[in-house]
């Protein structure tokens, strides 16, 4: 078939229109079903040494990071039948910390009932022991005979940041009826502190059981200074009794 020059510029308008709308139709397809690769795509892709962790991605593998360790975990009853909650929780890891950690405690009574639950996040900075205080977890005429701590889920951990935390230092505990601790703060960073929770727990000499525990907020503790934290309980300890002071590092 001829076709003169005007069929032959319509046919060549209408084959290239034609190829355009094609090429744009398989682009978009191209551009509505291709995922770019992220760290939460559940898949191992970019430089990821496993699914969504590692390389790039903000959350370390587990086979990178050690599991945070419960060190202890006790129930703690006075007279007058309340039960607070002191745990120590321990990250070994040299260069991994974790945000926001989920955990649950659980305190049992005799024939295994349950007399108390709470769940409760808790940060674990790299090289550190942090612990867990939950005052009146539980008040009433049980006897508090086992207490639990778990994670609710796989802790996830992250590069570490460098950080400065407060130093303990200067612990005096006076025993007694009432028995008062005191303790120095020193802040060695060159920025000022605000609202630094700390945490006393008192241990038996003979066997290093948990006996007493205390939390107290220091609203500052000066750049390059120090504050003085105390402590008091209502009641003796009935033991011969050592301090171990600690501050609670909050991630952010």
């Amino acid at each position: 078939m001829n076709l003169n020059w005007a069929d032959r510029r319509r046919f060549w308008l209408l084959g290239t229109a034609a190829v355009v709308f094609l090429l744009l139709v398989v682009g978009v397809g191209i551009a509505v079903m291709y995922e770019t690769p992220s760290c939460m795509d559940k898949k191992l892709n970019q430089d990821e040494t496993g699914v969504d962790c590692g390389g790039s991605c903000a959350y370390l593998c587990s086979a990178d990071a050690e599991a945070p360790r419960v060190n202890f975990v006790r129930g703690i009853q006075n007279k007058q039948g309340r039960v607070d909650v002191i745990a120590f929780i321990e990250n070994r890891n040299e260069s991994a910390e974790a945000v926001r950690a989920g955990y649950t405690i659980e305190v049992r009574g005799e024939d295994n009932l349950v007399l108390a639950e709470r769940t409760g996040t808790i940060d674990l900075p790299a090289r550190t022991i942090s612990p867990v205080f939950i005052p009146s977890i539980y008040q009433g005429t049980g006897v508090a005979t086992r207490t639990f701590l778990t994670f609710m889920e796989p802790v996830k951990f992250s590069r570490a940041k460098e950080r400065v935390a407060p130093s303990v230092q200067n612990i005096t505990l006076v025993p007694g009826d009432r028995p008062r601790l005191t303790a120095t703060l020193k802040n060695s960073s060159a920025e000022t502190i605000y609202n630094q929770k700390v945490v006393a727990t008192i241990f038996s000499t003979s066997d290093n059981t948990a006996v007493g525990a205390s939390q107290t907020v220091v609203r500052e503790i000066p750049a390059q200074g120090t504050s003085e934290v105390v402590f008091t309980w209502n009641e003796p300890f009935g033991v011969e009794v050592m301090a171990r002071v600690l501050p609670v590092l909050e991630l952010r």
